[in-house]
């Protein structure tokens, strides 16, 4: 693997890192867990990190990085997914059920990030909006019943400006 990237891959390490300590934060607040406990989450850190040199330390793993990117395949992180502390959905929450027609739930996730908003899986009455695509489920009903506002694909778009 070239020097470049494996300074690629270096970066995508360094980028789950934060979202790893938001994961144990969230931990913590939730279990109220002990040393030991939040010891084992660390040391799951580690584990990762070896797991990680290992892969790329094997040549055919390497190999499979090079076709995918002479293939075209984008191994780079695209600004989209990059969370934004501003935007016009500052501050509000959404949650994503259903099947959209245009956007996975990567994407809508990654567009509603980048316009300041959050994620969340599961509704309650701090949502501020539903987003429904096809098939929705309980997500849906629950969101009936506590009245958070339900909006489809094109709308959570104009919302987040793109």
């Amino acid at each position: 693997m070239t020097r470049e990237a494996k300074a690629t891959w270096a970066l995508a390490i360094l980028t789950l890192v934060p979202r790893l300590i938001l994961f144990e934060r969230a931990f913590a607040a939730h279990y109220t867990a002990d040393f030991k406990n939040m010891h084992m989450v660390y040391d799951g850190y580690l584990n990762i990190a070896q797991s990680i040199v290992e892969h790329f330390d094997q040549k055919q793993n390497c190999e499979v990085i090079e076709k995918l990117r002479r293939a075209g395949v984008n191994l780079r992180e695209s600004a989209a997914v990059r969370p934004s502390a501003d935007g016009p959905l500052k501050g509000k929450t959404f949650v994503l059920t259903g099947t959209l027609a245009g956007l996975t739930r990567e994407e809508a996730t990654a567009l509603i990030a980048g316009a300041g908003g959050k994620v969340s899986g599961s509704v309650s009455k701090k949502t501020d909006y539903v987003v429904a695509g096809e098939s929705a489920g309980s997500k849906l009903t629950k969101a009936e019943q506590l009245g958070v506002t339900i909006i489809d694909e094109a709308e959570l778009r104009r919302l987040s400006g793109r």
